[in-house]
């Protein structure tokens, strides 16, 4: 009995399929991950694990598709579309594991326990977001018209954009600064541009505060301080 051209063809590509997302892995977890190695953060460190497995499973799906369009060609439509949901779902599951379980996993530990609390909300929020989105676009890619539920949420997701845009533009900046620049409780700082000097007492998640030398306490927005000069008064160290 002989055996169908395309059959070789598709196990071909399986094979190959296969060695091209160990290769994908092995780049993500001998080359990319040494490299953060040499910064002072973990947040990238984090991000190259957290899209590994959605990465080698991308190639997987995409080799696969490719193979059983090969050896059944009569059903390429339905493989595509399956293909396609697929990897919509696994886009997603990157996304999720680096907006919601990096950045507000690891670095809702960076600040007090009362915003730890709000952080964790936001975070349900944030997955929720993710999740609808992936569906309706899962929903798109089969055939589905989601327009209808498009619009309402359109227009709700626009004025609700402009509503949090300061609030997550603090937010990372605050990551930021507790992360990157070494920002702690005690040491003495000023902030240039603002021409204001004071004591760090705490990085929030929207607001550094400082008290000041006549002990007012100051709040400045983080995406502020991020973008300022900063001058470590204890260290005369200007940044």
């Amino acid at each position: 009995m002989c055996t169908p051209p395309e059959i070789p063809v598709s196990v071909a590509i399986l094979v190959g399929t296969l060695a091209a997302a160990v290769v994908v892995r092995i780049l993500l977890r001998r080359i990319l991950q040494p490299l953060t190695g040499v910064t002072r953060t973990e947040l990238d460190d984090s991000i190259v694990t957290a899209v590994q497995n959605p990465a080698f499973w991308l190639v997987v799906v995409f080799g696969t598709s490719l193979a059983l369009r090969n050896a059944f060609p009569e059903y390429g439509g339905y493989i595509t579309t399956a293909a396609e949901i697929l990897a919509i779902a696994l886009v997603g599951k990157a996304v999720k594991n680096i907006v919601s379980d990096v950045l507000f996993g690891k670095s809702i530990e960076l600040f007090d326990e009362n915003t730890r609390k709000r952080l964790r909300s936001v975070k349900g929020m944030v997955d929720a977001v993710i999740y609808v989105a992936v569906v309706l676009m899962a929903l798109s890619a089969a055939g589905i018209d989601v327009w209808p539920i498009l619009a309402p949420l359109g227009i709700t997701g626009v004025a609700l954009g402009f509503a949090v845009k300061d609030v997550a533009t603090n937010y990372v900046a605050g990551v930021i600064l507790a992360v990157d620049r070494d920002f702690t409780a005690g040491k003495k700082i000023t902030i240039k541009e603002k021409g204001i000097t004071g004591v760090i007492e705490n990085v929030g998640w929207r607001n550094t505060y400082l008290r000041t030398d006549s002990g007012n306490r100051v709040s400045v927005p983080n995406s502020t301080v991020l973008n300022a000069v900063i001058i470590e008064e204890d260290a005369l160290d200007e940044r």
